[in-house]
């Protein structure tokens, strides 16, 4: 049996299929590729129909305001933490944790510029917590403030209690002892002449 070479055959110059077997017989390459879908067109809208559109949030802006309450709220803190950490009296801390308007003037710029960077997206996701934040911490600064004056109140209490303690009289009066005098020689010896 002799082999042809189907790549020297004339039908494949032709551009036919080169192999005629009954298996591919009833091949038809246009059911293989994908059909078209057709072209779907959105409804054509009326011109009378106008589109309601709900009116866009303002967006948030910071300013000095906002700036100097957090300036306002950080002021105990700071003086808190540095109190603990250094162990100096807090009423030193919280004379010396004081953003004075130089401070402010200096440290709002900055601190607007980020606050309006950030503070939108946190506020639309946790304005809650941000809510609940700012007055529990306002509350609890009030709350040691009012610790502090009932502190200082305690101790001139104390310091006026005891200024004010009398002896009662069923107990003995306490004995003070006169000094003694003072003997020269001078002394030693008028007391020696006249012998008392």
């Amino acid at each position: 049996m002799a082999r042809k070479d189907k790549t020297q055959s004339p039908e494949a110059q032709n551009g036919t299929p080169l192999d005629t077997s009954p298996l591919f017989a009833d091949f038809k390459p246009e059911e293989v590729s994908p059909q078209e879908k057709p072209e779907v067109k959105p409804p054509k809208k009326s011109k009378k129909v106008v589109e309601i559109q709900t009116p866009a949030e303002p967006p948030i802006v910071c300013g000095d305001d906002e700036a100097n309450a957090l300036l306002d709220l950080m002021q105990p803190i700071c003086s808190t933490a540095a109190s603990r950490i250094y162990g100096i009296d807090g009423k030193i801390t919280s004379r010396a944790f004081q953003f004075t308007a130089d401070h402010r003037k200096r440290i709002n710029p900055p601190l607007v510029r980020v606050m309006n960077k950030w503070l939108p997206s946190m506020v639309k996701r946790w304005s809650d917590e941000i809510g609940l934040a700012i007055v529990l911490s306002s509350v609890v600064n009030a709350q040691v403030k009012v610790m502090h004056m009932m502190a200082d109140a305690e101790k001139r209490a104390q310091v006026v209690s005891k200024e004010k303690e009398v002896t009662p009289i069923s107990a003995p009066a306490p004995v003070v002892l006169a000094p003694a005098p003072a003997v020269t020689i001078e002394n030693a010896a008028v007391t020696a002449q006249t012998g008392d």
